[in-house]
């Protein structure tokens, strides 16, 4: 459960970048779409730092912050699919020792 938590304020973090990545993008709209967009961003930011706390009254920081370190490899899938990143080797080996410390730490962690 801990985990899956941890992701859902991933899942969020992500949520809000895409809005804020949106709203830099189409910089002509109207006044109230910005308004709308950065209302938004700050309710899921809101909703983000809720459950945090949530989870940290229940789990320990050292047992679940590494998980949230997944957010980048997920916002350069995101861009990728987007058409706003090209696949580099030097940045995949990156996004793989992020995805392997996660999977090791999360073994330990399991462990203790």
């Amino acid at each position: 459960m801990r985990v899956v938590l941890v992701l859902l304020t991933v899942v969020l973090s992500i949520a809000s970048s895409v809005v804020l990545d949106y709203l830099s993008e189409n910089d002509n709209q109207a006044m109230q779409y910005l308004f709308w967009g950065v209302g938004i961003a700050l309710f899921i930011n809101a909703m983000k730092f809720g459950l945090w706390g949530v989870i940290h009254r229940k789990y320990e920081v050292t047992s679940t912050y590494h998980i949230v370190s997944l957010f980048f490899p997920l916002t350069y899938a995101i861009a990728y699919f987007q058409g706003e990143t090209e696949l580099a080797f030097g940045k995949l080996i990156g996004l793989g020792l992020i995805v392997l410390g996660v999977v090791l730490l999360e073994k330990k962690t399991s462990l203790s």
